[in-house]
């Protein structure tokens, strides 16, 4: 019995470490303070993420997908950046999850493999197999604001480009 229950254990423990939905924050490298955050939703067999919220560099909420105010100018149709999906129609594809990803200040888009390593998601984004990973960590009680009313992301309909 006490196998069984360690077999199933160590088999939810594995499942859920190949998990990238839920809420992600970019955190900057040099001071540690939250940058955005991003939750990778499911919509019809596909992945997608979008900015939920930015921050300001002392770690305040300055906007988010309910009170927009900054737009990615040098994308397709400038969406506001709170609320925009820039990570789409990603496929999974063994532990890793393929598809598209802009980069809102510039407005390229770039191929996207996503995962899930040892809790943290790493977005990579790529150009002909050349690319640059990033990490993203997961979201803790507290980084939104009280105030806040977390999205649900069952309710997300992706956004075209």
């Amino acid at each position: 019995m006490k196998i069984l229950s360690l077999i199933l254990l160590f088999s939810c423990c594995a499942l859920n470490a190949q998990n990238v939905e839920g809420f992600w924050k970019r955190v900057h490298k040099k001071t540690g303070s939250t940058q955005c955050v991003i939750s990778i939703y499911k919509y019809q067999d596909k992945y997608y993420g979008r900015i939920i919220g930015t921050f300001n560099a002392n770690g305040k909420m300055k906007e988010n997908l309910y009170t927009p105010e900054d737009r990615a100018e040098k994308v397709s149709g400038s969406p506001y950046y709170c609320g925009m999906d820039l990570l789409w129609d990603l496929k999974k594809n063994g532990s890793k999850y393929r598809g598209k990803i802009v980069d809102p200040r510039s407005g390229k888009v770039y191929d996207a493999v996503i995962w899930n390593k040892e809790g943290n998601l790493i977005v990579r984004g790529e150009l002909f197999f050349v690319g640059k990973n990033e990490v993203w960590y997961p979201l803790e009680k507290g980084d939104f604001p009280s105030s806040f009313r977390t999205p649900d992301p069952i309710q997300f309909i992706p956004s075209p480009h």
